[in-house]
C-alpha cells in the first residue's frame, strides 16, 4: 500500500479535464443517491479526505436495533388483511401483499453507506480511496499525543485523544463525548450516558440510590470472605489464575493492591466478590456485581448490590446473525469474505470515573485462602454500566472504519468484523488495524485475528459466505462438546446445569426455523429445578444427540430466509376436535389449487392440548404436502392457521405444557428436511380460514 497521498491538481493543469479526485466525489454521491440515503448521509473532501458521514447527527442511528422480537421473526403480518371480509379476499392478500415480519434486524445508517458505495463503485476504486485515505491520515494525524496528554497522565494513556478529537469533529460522529470519557474515565454508577448513540428503552434501569446510599461494613466483609470459602475454584489452575491476574492488573497500574481486607476502610467504601470464569482461551476474572450484601435500614431484608445503583434511560443492542445475514444479502450474490479483530483486555482498555472506583473493589482470596482486595483503575467485567461504556468506543471504531475507509464493518463489543468481497478483504481488516493502532492508539491482541475467508467462526458459530449466501452451522469442537456432556448426564444420570441449557440454546441458533427449541426448553426447565418427568427428559436429550450427530440437516442459509424469493407459497390448515383435518393451498402456477380432508379417529371429551396438537398436526399436514409438489428450493412457504396456541407453537418452537412442548420440535424437524427455504406463520380467523374442517 502507498504511503504517499494522491496530489491534488490545480484546474490549470487539468486543462479542462475532471480529477480523480472529482470523480471520485460524484461515484460516491452518486452511490449514496442511488440507495436513497442522500438526505441523511453525504460525501465529502475535506482536508484531502474522501469521507462518508451524516448530515445531521440526529438522524443517524447507531448500534443493532432489532425491529420486534427474534421471538417473533417467523410470524408474517400485512396491511393488507385489515380490511379483508371474504375468502376470497383474504387468499389474494396472502398471495399477493407485502409481507412484514414480527421481528427482524435493523442496519446501522453508515452501514447501509458502505454497502450503498459498494454496490456502486468498483472494487478498484475503493481500493485507491482507502489507499489514498491512509496515506492522508498519516501526514495529517501524529502517531501518539505527545503535547496533548492531559496534564494527570490517565490509567491507561495509550489513547491518541486529539486525533480522536480531530476525527469525530471531522465524521460527524454523534458521541462527542466520548474523547472524555477517554481521557477522564467512564461511569459506573449512577446515570451512565449513551452518547446518544442508543435508543431510549421503553423500562428504563433506575438505581435505588446514589453512591452515598451505599453502606458496606465489616459484618459485610466478613459474609463475602465465607461466600468465597464456601465456592471456591476446584480447579487450582483457575484459583492460581485469580491471583495471577491481580497481581498483573496492579504491576501495570491498572489496579491498585492488593490490600488485607482489614484494612477495607482504608482504601475503599464498598466492596464485591471476585471469580474466575474459563473461556475457550483463557481464564477471565469477574466481578460479581449481583452479590447482594445484607444491607440496611431502607433496604431491609432484600439487601442491595453495586449494580443496584445504576441508571440506564437507554437499550443498547449487540449485532446478531440476522444483521450480518441482512448485509450480506444487500452486497449482492457473489462470494464475501469476512475476517475478525479483537481488542487486547477488552474492558481493560478503558478508564474507570476515578470517583467510582473506591466503590468497585473487589475480595478475591489469597494463596493461603486469607481475603484480600484490589482496587479496579480500569472498568470491570460484571458490571452493568461497562457495557454501555464499552459499546461507545466499539462504535467510536466503527464509526471511523466506515467513514474513513468505506469499510461494512460491525462491532460486537472488542470484536471486529468486516465484510464485503474478496478483492477488498485484506485492506479491510488491515484497515481496522490501522484505524485503531494509529489513529486512536487502541491496542490489538494480534494472536486471536481471524484472516479473511468465505467460512470463518463468527460469534461462535461457523458461517460460510459463499455465492452470495449465509450458511450457519456447529462447529465440530463445540458440537462435540456438547455431545459429550448430553452423553454424560444420560448415561451417568447426572443434573442439567444452567450453563449446559444456555449453550444449547445458543446451538439453536444454528438450526432451521425453531429445531431443538422444545427439547431445550425442557432442559431449562430442569436446570432451574422445575418438575420434568423423567421420560420427558430422557427423550429430549435423545432428540437433541440425534440433532447434533446429523446437524448437516438443519443448517440455515439466513441470506435465503432474508429474501423471501423466489416463490411464495401460501397454505391454510385446521382441526376439529372429533379429529378432522382440512388443508387449502390457492392456484400458483406451480400448481392447481389444493384442498383436502381426512379424519384420523374420534376422541369423546377431547382437551384442549388435544386440539391444539390437532391443529399443529394440521399445520404439518399442510405444509408437507404442498412441499411434495414444489421444485425443491425454489419457495417458501406461509402458513396460515386460527388456532393462535398452534400458531405460538410453530414460532416459538417450545410451550410450557410439557405435552404441547413435546409436540413442538420434531414439526421443525420434519420441516428441515423437506425441499423448502423456510415455513412462515400467520393468524386467519375461522370465517375466513378456506381449510375450515
Amino acid at each position: 500500500m502507498s504511503s504517499t497521498p494522491r496530489l491534488h491538481p490545480s484546474k490549470r493543469s487539468r486543462r479542462g479535464k475532471r480529477s480523480w479526485f472529482s470523480s471520485t466525489c460524484r461515484l460516491l454521491r452518486a452511490a449514496l443517491h442511488k440507495a436513497g440515503l442522500s438526505s441523511i448521509l453525504e460525501c465529502v473532501f475535506i482536508d484531502e479526505l474522501f469521507i462518508l458521514r451524516p448530515r445531521d447527527i440526529s438522524n443517524c442511528t447507531y448500534g443493532y436495533p432489532y425491529h420486534g422480537t427474534s421471538r417473533a421473526a417467523l410470524r408474517i403480518f400485512s396491511d393488507a388483511f385489515s380490511n379483508v371480509t371474504t375468502i376470497p379476499q383474504h387468499i389474494d392478500a396472502a398471495t399477493n401483499a407485502d409481507l412484514s415480519f414480527g421481528g427482524s434486524p435493523i442496519l446501522p445508517t453508515m452501514l447501509l453507506g458502505t454497502i450503498a458505495i459498494h454496490n456502486y463503485l468498483d472494487t478498484t476504486t475503493i481500493e485507491d480511496i482507502r489507499t489514498h485515505n491512509q496515506a492522508r491520515l498519516r501526514m495529517l494525524l501524529e502517531p501518539d499525543d505527545i503535547g496533548h496528554t492531559p496534564e494527570r497522565s490517565p490509567v491507561p494513556s495509550h489513547w491518541r485523544l486529539h486525533n480522536i478529537n480531530y476525527l469525530t469533529t471531522l465524521t460527524h460522529y454523534r458521541d462527542q463525548d466520548v474523547v472524555h470519557c477517554l481521557r477522564d474515565g467512564f461511569p459506573q454508577l449512577e446515570t451512565i450516558p449513551s452518547g446518544n448513540l442508543f435508543p431510549r428503552a421503553p423500562n428504563p434501569k433506575l438505581a435505588r440510590g446514589d453512591k452515598s446510599s451505599m453502606q458496606f461494613s465489616d459484618r459485610d466483609a466478613s459474609a463475602i470472605t465465607h461466600y468465597l470459602l464456601r465456592t471456591p475454584p476446584t480447579d487450582p489452575e483457575m484459583r492460581k489464575a485469580v491471583i495471577t491476574d491481580v497481581l498483573d492488573e496492579c504491576s501495570k497500574g491498572k489496579a491498585l493492591g492488593p490490600f488485607p481486607l482489614s484494612q477495607w476502610k482504608s482504601h475503599c467504601k464498598f466492596c464485591s466478590p471476585v471469580f474466575p470464569i474459563r473461556q475457550s482461551d483463557k481464564i477471565r476474572l469477574i466481578s460479581n456485581y449481583s452479590y447482594r450484601i445484607k444491607g440496611t435500614g431502607r433496604y431491609g431484608k432484600s439487601g442491595y448490590c453495586f449494580n443496584d445503583f445504576t441508571t440506564t434511560y437507554h437499550k443498547v443492542s449487540l449485532p446478531r446473525l440476522a444483521h450480518v445475514a441482512l448485509a450480506t444479502s444487500l452486497l449482492g450474490d457473489s462470494t464475501k469474505y469476512i475476517s475478525r479483530t479483537d481488542l487486547e483486555g477488552a474492558y481493560r482498555q478503558v478508564k474507570m470515573q476515578p470517583a467510582d472506583t473506591a466503590y468497585s473493589a473487589g475480595i478475591f482470596l489469597s494463596e493461603s485462602l486469607q481475603p484480600s482486595i484490589v482496587i479496579p483503575l480500569v472498568l470491570t467485567f460484571g458490571a452493568v454500566a461497562s457495557v454501555t461504556n464499552f459499546l461507545r468506543v466499539g462504535e467510536l471504531h466503527a464509526h471511523f472504519s466506515r467513514s474513513l475507509l468505506f469499510i461494512n464493518a460491525f462491532s460486537y463489543l472488542d470484536d471486529f468484523f468486516p465484510i464485503g468481497p474478496p478483492e477488498l478483504s485484506a485492506s479491510a481488516c488491515s484497515g481496522i488495524e490501522f484505524i485503531m493502532e494509529y489513529c486512536t492508539g487502541a491496542r490489538i491482541k494480534h494472536s486471536k485475528d481471524i484472516p479473511p475467508a468465505s467460512t470463518n467462526l463468527l460469534l461462535g458459530l461457523i458461517v460460510d459466505l459463499s455465492h452470495g449466501g449465509f450458511s450457519i452451522s456447529l462447529d465440530d469442537s463445540r458440537r462435540h462438546r456438547l455431545i459429550s456432556s448430553l452423553l454424560d448426564i444420560k448415561n451417568n444420570g447426572g443434573k442439567v446445569s444452567s450453563k449446559l441449557a444456555g449453550k444449547l440454546s445458543f446451538a439453536a441458533e444454528a438450526f432451521l426455523g425453531k429445531a431443538g427449541r422444545g427439547f431445550i426448553r425442557s432442559l431449562i426447565r430442569s436446570s432451574l429445578g422445575l418438575a420434568v418427568p423423567d421420560t420427558t427428559l430422557t427423550a429430549s436429550i435423545d432428540s437433541l444427540l440425534y440433532i447434533l450427530h446429523n446437524s448437516n440437516l438443519f443448517t440455515r442459509n439466513l441470506v435465503t430466509e432474508l429474501r423471501l424469493s423466489p416463490q411464495r407459497l401460501v397454505c391454510y390448515a385446521d382441526a376439529t376436535g372429533d379429529g378432522n383435518i382440512g388443508i387449502f393451498s390457492p392456484a400458483r402456477s406451480s400448481h392447481a389449487a389444493l384442498y383436502g380432508l381426512t379424519s384420523i379417529g374420534h376422541y369423546s371429551g377431547a382437551s384442549k392440548a388435544h386440539i391444539n396438537l390437532l391443529e399443529l398436526l394440521a399445520g404439518s399436514a399442510a405444509v408437507h404436502t404442498l412441499s411434495r409438489i414444489t421444485t425443491p428450493g425454489t419457495a417458501f412457504i406461509v402458513l396460515f392457521l386460527d388456532n393462535t396456541v398452534a400458531e405460538s407453537l410453530i414460532y416459538t418452537g417450545s410451550s410450557a405444557s410439557s405435552q404441547l412442548n413435546s409436540a413442538a420440535s420434531p414439526f421443525w424437524l420434519d420441516i428441515a428436511k423437506l425441499p423448502v427455504h423456510n415455513v412462515f406463520i400467520s393468524r386467519v380467523t375461522s370465517s375466513l380460514n378456506p381449510a375450515d374442517a
